[in-house]
C-alpha cells in the first residue's frame, strides 16, 4: 500500500497546477488499490476526494462506487449469506453491504449470557453458528421460551422498542453471533431509511418473546395433565439427535399431549441450568390388560425446578404430540 498522506499531497499538487485529469486518475487508482486491499474506509474517503477534485468525473465516480461494492461483496462470508438469504434477498446491493459491514463478530463460550432479563440491551443479534436458549425466570422457576439457532434474530424486542429484556439469551455451546449497534440503526433512519425500514419489517415477521410467553401459557392450559406413577429412562441428545450421555432413570410425575415432567436427584448445582434447553430422549412402558404399551419420545427441556433436598422436576416439551390413545390409556393403566 502506498503512503496515502504522500499521495494526497500529490493530488493537491496536481489540482494547483491545473492538471485535473491527472488528479482524477491518481485518486481513482488509489480507490481501486484501497478497495482491493480491504481498506474500505480509505476507499470511501478517497471517493469523497474525487468529488472535490472533479464532481463531473462521472465515469470514475460511478466506476469507483461499483468497484468498492464488488470488493465488499467478494469478502462477505458465503455461509453468512446462506443463513440470512431471506433477509439479504430483500435488500439492494448497497443496503446489503452496508448492513454486513456494520455487523460486528463475537464468539461466546458455553454457558455465556448474551443478554439478561431485567437489563437493557441495545444490540440486535444475528445467530450464525451454535445453539442457544431463550429463557425466562419467574420467581424461582426458570422456563425455556425457545431454542435459538443459526438464522435467528435475538434482542429485537429491546432493539426496536425502549424496554428492558423480558428474557435472557444463554449459549448451550460455543456460538458465533454478529450484532448491530442501535446507534448504527438510528443513523440509517436518516442516511439510508430504506435499509432501516426493511430490517424493522423483517423483524416484525419473526416470533416475539412476549408472544412466545403467551403461547406457552395457553398451551399449558389447553393440555390437561395426568398424574401417573412409574419410572422412565432418559438420555441427553445433541443437536443431531445423537445421545451424548448414558441412560439415567427418573420418577414420572405427570404427562400430557404436549409433554411430561419427572423427578431426578441432582447434587451438582450447575447441572440444572446446563440441562435447560437441552434435547432429551425418554422411554417408559405401561402394562396393559392384554399387552404392554411402550412410549418413546424426544423433546426439549423447558424447565428444571428445585424442590429442595436435591430433588428437581424436569419438564419436557415433546417434539410431536403424544398419541391421544396413549394418554387415554394412561388414565387407567399403571406403568411398570
Amino acid at each position: 500500500m502506498k503512503d496515502l498522506a504522500v499521495e494526497h499531497q500529490r493530488i493537491d499538487a496536481y489540482v494547483r497546477e491545473g492538471r485535473k485529469a491527472d488528479a482524477v486518475q491518481l485518486v481513482f487508482s488509489l480507490i481501486v488499490e484501497c478497495a482491493k486491499a480491504g481498506d474500505f474506509s480509505s476507499a470511501y474517503a478517497l471517493r469523497e476526494k474525487l468529488f472535490d477534485v472533479d464532481a463531473m468525473a462521472l465515469v470514475e465516480i460511478i466506476k469507483s462506487a461499483e468497484i468498492i461494492e464488488d470488493e465488499k461483496r467478494g469478502i462477505i462470508e458465503k455461509r453468512h449469506l446462506e443463513i440470512w438469504k431471506k433477509l439479504y434477498e430483500t435488500l439492494m446491493p448497497e443496503e446489503a453491504t452496508t448492513l454486513y459491514f456494520a455487523l460486528k463478530d463475537t464468539i461466546y463460550d458455553v454457558g455465556t449470557t448474551v443478554f439478561r432479563q431485567g437489563f437493557k440491551n441495545r444490540r440486535l443479534y444475528f445467530v450464525d453458528r451454535g445453539e442457544l436458549k431463550l429463557i425466562c425466570r419467574q420467581g424461582s422457576e426458570e422456563r425455556l421460551i425457545r431454542a435459538v439457532g443459526p438464522g435467528t434474530l435475538a434482542g429485537g424486542n429491546t432493539f426496536f422498542a425502549v424496554s428492558v429484556c423480558t428474557t435472557s439469551l444463554v449459549t448451550l455451546g460455543p456460538a458465533k453471533l454478529r450484532y448491530l449497534d442501535h446507534d448504527d440503526f438510528v443513523k440509517w433512519r436518516h442516511t439510508m431509511p430504506s435499509l432501516a425500514g426493511k430490517l424493522e419489517r423483517y423483524f416484525a415477521k419473526t416470533a416475539k418473546d412476549y408472544e412466545l410467553l403467551k403461547e406457552q401459557d395457553i398451551n399449558r392450559r389447553q393440555h390437561s395433565r395426568i398424574r401417573i406413577p412409574g419410572v422412565l429412562n432418559f438420555s441427553i441428545l445433541n443437536a443431531a439427535g445423537v445421545p451424548i450421555t448414558g441412560i439415567f432413570k427418573g420418577s414420572i410425575s405427570d404427562i400430557s399431549l404436549g409433554g411430561m415432567s419427572f423427578f431426578i436427584k441432582i447434587t451438582n448445582t450447575i447441572l440444572p441450568e446446563m440441562l435447560l434447553g437441552r434435547r432429551m430422549r425418554i422411554g417408559f412402558t405401561f402394562s396393559g390388560a392384554n399387552s404392554d404399551i411402550k412410549v418413546a419420545k424426544t423433546g426439549i427441556i423447558i424447565g428444571v425446578i428445585d424442590h429442595l433436598f436435591n430433588n428437581y422436576s424436569v419438564h419436557l416439551r415433546f417434539d410431536r404430540e403424544l398419541d391421544p390413545l396413549i394418554l387415554k390409556a394412561a388414565k387407567t393403566l399403571q406403568p411398570l
